[in-house]
């Protein structure tokens, strides 16, 4: 390899392209490439590489090659086909450079143009009764089942018990809610290919989708590396209506005397067979309250009818329930005389939760149905007119409202839109929710502060012993917080040890000074320190950033004292002595004998009876951490002692 290095005043040029795109198979792709430079005096050569370009492939650079006046627009196209499924993104390298160094080379620009294509979902897909079995059948031919190397594996089939709203991303494939029942079959009938479902039973619904899916082959013929392509539009199927399906259950009033509104169809009269099951027909509304206690008979709910198709009534009014503290499930049962033909899955009210924070409610909402919501309509109470008024939608379960003045109340219901995927179902299912109300207050608490802790262990020099106090700083919370609060003081907390056990020391307001001393310590200057930040209401913020101090530990020891009892030197003592917890020391005469020894840092030898002349010493040196074991201090002491007198 050989580098050049040169000096230069050149900037790169710049490519403009998109980072990433998904297609599906057959689709044409032609994007437009932006070719620029800082300096508008230089020619840019446009390349570009990938597997596209290569044998097989047909992708083209158009405008690109040769280094030519900018600003320019470069295009690339590239026509895919189903050979080009893949689970992994094609990768498309451009490169521009600029003539600085004349028509050869200059700065260049590397950019990378992701590329994803996936398989054509199959069309088309229907949904019958065949003798007691679902049918489903979707068109043939498949679009890419012609696909050089054998690459079209088949299709799989999926299933699930309600309809599931699947948001169809052209780059993520899968489906949730739905179980694979089918792993490969390319069976065909009538010209269409199709998959018989035998495991079905009377008054459920079922939901299918199909997956076209390709794979490479083992010598063997075994497949891999499977790739599956876009699921199928949704079909939904019940194999019998031979009894009632609820399709509405809405809060038409909240209080502690509330009302829910209920709905069904009614079962149909091909599906029930009259002969075999004769009038009189009795329909049972029984309730509970939502995922809790059992199912109860509402008796004034009961319906009676002897002729099917005489039968219209398909609505109650559920009267003197709580529907302010409560949702409800309710499902319903369908006799031949005494005989139960069958019940209903069961399906609930939505029930509304309000969350008051600062400046805002958090809505959330659950209910259990047997159809599937897809989509959630918020409404909130206008405070002058009363009236509830539309003021957005989600397909989720939980929904903010900003922007509010505390202290203000606001009272909201949702509206849920569902469906069967039944064509004989009406669509969508509307459902109302309790009111539920609240109101905002300042309960978010400020941001918390950054801290810092400074003592004598961080400066150069001599250390003085009356310095014995850390010294704690921090900044403004609010300079580096999405949401400014008014801060009132800053509370300060102090554990002496690594235990967590932080309790509060001092606090500071917050017109004075970002600084608190904690003087007067007792176990050294050991300890671990945090801050919280507390707003004009009382609301306190995370603690801060933990900052832990350990000691400092020095020990000096002199070589010379005169226990002469002139009042001066008279003891052998160390010359320095911060936060030592013990000592081993040893004091030996010059024949080896030892004449001394102590665990007290101060040592305090008074020499008496030792003759002047010149000992021998050995010192192990120990302190306290955080954790509260005590630890040597550095490597052992070892030094003469001059005794005079």
């Amino acid at each position: 390899m050989q580098i050049l290095v040169r000096a230069c005043m050149n900037q790169p040029p710049v490519i403009e392209i998109p980072e990433q795109i998904c297609v599906i198979a057959g689709t044409k792709i032609s994007i437009p490439i932006g070719i620029s430079d800082p300096d508008k005096n230089q020619n840019v050569e446009l390349t570009a590489s990938g597997a596209p370009f290569l044998d097989g492939n047909n992708a083209v650079l158009i405008g690109g090659g040769n280094f030519k006046p900018q600003p320019y627009t470069a295009l690339f196209e590239w026509q895919t086909d189903c050979n080009d499924v893949s689970k992994n993104f094609y990768k498309i390298v451009f490169r521009a450079v600029d003539n600085f160094f004349g028509d050869t080379t200059g700065l260049a620009t590397i950019k990378t143009l992701l590329i994803k294509v996936v398989g054509p979902p199959p069309e088309d897909v229907t949904m019958t009764n065949d003798a007691g079995a679902a049918l489903i059948t979707w068109e043939s031919p498949y679009q890419c089942e012609d696909a050089s190397d054998e690459y079209f594996l088949g299709f799989s089939v999926w299933r699930s018990n309600r309809s599931v709203n699947v948001q169809i991303d052209t780059c993520e494939g899968g489906l949730q809610g739905y179980e694979k029942i089918v792993f490969n079959t390319r069976q065909q009938e009538n010209g269409r290919y199709f998959y018989r479902d035998d495991n079905v039973a009377g008054g459920e619904v079922y939901c299918y989708r199909i997956i076209a899916e390709f794979a490479k082959y083992t010598n063997s013929g075994n497949p891999f590396n499977i790739v599956e392509s876009l699921p199928s539009e949704e079909v939904c199927f019940t194999l019998s209506r031979n009894i009632p399906l609820l399709t509405k259950v809405s809060v038409a009033t909240t209080g502690a005397n509330g009302s829910i509104e209920l709905a069904f169809v009614k079962p149909d009269l091909i599906s029930l067979d009259t002969v075999t099951n004769p009038g009189p027909y009795r329909i049972e509304v029984l309730f509970k309250p939502l995922l809790s206690g059992n199912f109860t008979i509402i008796p004034s709910a009961t319906k009676l009818f002897n002729v099917l198709s005489n039968f219209s009534d398909t609505t109650f009014l559920h009267n003197g329930i709580n529907t302010t503290n409560s949702a409800y499930e309710y499902q319903l049962k369908f006799y031949s005389g005494d005989r139960l033909l069958g019940t209903t899955a069961s399906s609930s009210s939505v029930f509304l939760t309000v969350s008051p924070s600062q400046m805002r409610n958090a809505l959330t909402w659950n209910s259990q149905t047997a159809w599937t919501n897809n989509l959630y309509y918020i409404y909130r109470r206008n405070n002058a007119t009363g009236v509830f008024q539309l003021i957005d939608s989600t397909d989720r379960t939980n929904y903010t409202d900003f922007d509010l003045t505390n202290g203000t109340e606001y009272c909201y219901n949702v509206q849920s839109s569902g469906t069967y995927g039944l064509q004989f179902v009406p669509t969508p299912l509307l459902n109302f929710s309790q009111e539920s109300c609240g109101s905002p207050f300042d309960n978010l608490p400020p941001c918390a502060p950054k801290i810092e802790v400074n003592n004598l262990c961080d400066q150069l020099g001599n250390i003085e012993f009356d310095q014995l106090e850390n010294v704690i700083t921090w900044t403004d919370p609010n300079a580096q917080c999405p949401e400014i609060q008014t801060i009132s003081a800053y509370v300060i907390y102090y554990v002496p040890d690594s235990s967590g056990n932080f309790q509060e020391i001092g606090r500071v307001n917050a017109n004075q000074e970002k600084k608190f001393i904690h003087g007067n310590l007792t176990t050294g200057l050991l300890g671990c320190y945090a801050v919280t930040a507390l707003d004009e209401i009382g609301n306190e913020s995370e603690l801060s950033n933990i900052v832990c101090k350990e000691n400092c530990p020095i020990y000096e020891l002199p070589n010379t004292f005169t226990p002469n009892g002139d009042g001066a030197n008279d003891v052998f003592e160390p010359v320095t002595n911060f936060f030592i917890s013990r000592i081993d020391m040893k004091i030996f005469n010059e024949w080896g004998t030892m004449v001394f020894s102590t665990n007290e840092p101060s040592i305090n030898w008074t020499g008496l009876d030792a003759p002047t002349g010149t000992y021998y010493y050995i010192c192990s040196v120990f302190n306290q951490d955080l954790s509260g074991q005590e630890v040597q201090n550095g490597p052992i002491l070892r030094g003469y002692i001059n005794l005079l007198r």
